[in-house]
């Protein structure tokens, strides 16, 4: 039973005040985000409350860790600055970046870091980071990951 009513919101005991209630409005304001065994109660902690970077893949779902792991392994290898994932007519770079036969029209940089090099292209599909690539030029897109 609480000492509150339906109007008045939980909150702290006051030292020196609520002499004889300290435990009744600890518990009362404890209650708000805990159960009874002390564990947070589900939906308390929200992602205005996460700080970035600090949730790591192994706290993730299984289901998600997967989906990780699947995209993770279908991505090649990164060189230097980028990834090249593709050309759309069939002809990707060298070592160095530079494709053998003419300029292709469209190349997909796969994005780390937003400081990557953009192709000799046409074009560019940068895939991926959440920082704009700086390298754009106007006809390029990029597709973030949020």
């Amino acid at each position: 039973m609480s000492i509150f009513d339906n109007n008045t919101m939980s909150r702290l005991p006051v030292p020196g005040s609520d002499e004889g209630n300290w435990g009744e409005i600890l518990n009362d304001y404890l209650s708000v985000s805990l159960d009874t065994v002390g564990q947070l109660k589900p939906n308390t902690v929200s992602a205005a409350q996460i700080q970035n970077t600090t949730v790591t893949k192994v706290k993730l779902s299984a289901d998600v860790q997967t989906s990780l792991g699947k995209a993770d392994a279908a991505l090649p290898a990164t060189t230097a600055n980028a990834t090249y994932l593709k050309t759309v007519n069939g002809v990707g770079p060298d070592a160095n970046g530079n494709v053998a036969v003419g300029q292709p029209d469209i190349m997909y940089v796969f994005v780390q870091t937003g400081n990557e090099v953009r192709p000799a292209a046409n074009h560019a599909i940068w895939v991926g980071g959440v920082t704009r690539p700086v390298n754009t030029i106007d006809g390029d897109i990029w597709l973030s990951e949020s």
